[in-house]
């Protein structure tokens, strides 16, 4: 206890604000109204509650993750938080989602191969974790006959696509069991953030890092090469990735904030509403307009089928 007590202590006020609003955030996004929103049958509760339980987790795991990589305390609670409040994961998390379940055994498993530099132990730890990967998200690509009918135009349109501004940060249309596709999969207020946390990895590139970037790509091109893209989960599983960007970028802007002039702290504090905005705008949009829209689908394919 009196440990607990002294790593309170040494965290700033800012770091306890944003573990605090973070795990809130969290919380209520995730399970507030879980049976209600989007609309569903009777049993809706119950079929979402084990998505949503693997959100949660999948934040906490994302953060052990990077603290364990990185030892930065400040960069690990900030992926979560930006991964907490992203709109693809929470909408991902307020329905059955054998992605998102997949999401949280993948991370399971590598934090679990982060305690151990045994090459053996890290075979044996990953072989079960594929085992489980296979159990929740059976209809991953690999999975299955796995075979690119595209053309090469068509493959590397999508591949240029999942990586665009307006795929990012515009129009999310993998929108699979009629997803959430009026914002992008990140907020555009954050694109700030995103440039910065691009310019900081490039800036300082390590050759060490290419076998973090090794699954992202992996996820990438079986995303690309779905014959039914856009509406395709698999690019679902590079979230954290994304995440992790913005962390990078927050950081870079936050030590601007403290050492700048007048004019760079207006300009941050105009960004940080914005992004205050769009956030209370998204949920505006989910909670009203998304659950009419589905309402609306739904009464459609009634009356018409």
């Amino acid at each position: 206890m009196t440990n607990l007590k002294n790593s309170f202590g040494l965290m700033s006020r800012a770091t306890l604000v944003l573990i605090i609003f973070t795990t809130v955030s969290l919380i209520l996004s995730r399970i507030w109204l879980l049976g209600i929103l989007p609309p569903g049958g009777a049993d809706s509760f119950w079929l979402r509650l084990p998505t949503a339980c693997a959100s949660i987790l999948s934040v906490i795991l994302t953060i052990l993750i990077i603290h364990k990589l990185t030892h930065e305390r400040k960069l690990a609670l900030l992926t979560g938080f930006f991964l907490a409040i992203n709109p693809w994961h929470i909408e991902q998390s307020r329905v059955y989602s054998p992605a998102m379940v997949g999401l949280s055994v993948l991370l399971a498993g590598l934090l679990v191969t982060l305690f151990t530099k045994k090459t053996i132990l890290k075979l044996a730890i990953s072989l079960p974790t594929l085992i489980g990967f296979y159990l929740v998200y059976p209809s991953f690509r690999l999975f299955g006959n796995f075979t690119i009918k595209l053309t090469l135009y068509e493959f590397l349109h999508n591949l240029f696509k999942l990586i665009s501004v307006d795929y990012l940060f515009f129009h999310d249309d993998s929108y699979w069991a009629g997803g959430f596709r009026t914002f992008g999969v990140l907020l555009v207020s954050t694109l700030p953030l995103f440039i910065a946390g691009l310019f900081y990895l490039v800036k300082n590139f390590n050759f060490a890092y290419i076998r973090w970037l090794i699954p992202f790509i992996i996820i990438w091109v079986i995303a690309a090469s779905n014959p039914m893209f856009p509406e395709q989960q698999e690019y679902f599983l590079i979230t954290p990735y994304l995440t992790l960007i913005l962390a990078y970028g927050s950081l870079f802007f936050y030590q601007r904030f403290k050492s700048g002039n007048l004019f760079i702290k207006t300009i941050l504090t105009v960004l940080i509403i914005f992004f205050m905005y769009e956030q209370v705008l998204f949920f505006h949009w989910y909670m009203i307009h998304y659950s009419n829209r589905i309402k609306n689908e739904r009464l459609y394919e009634t009356e018409a089928f």
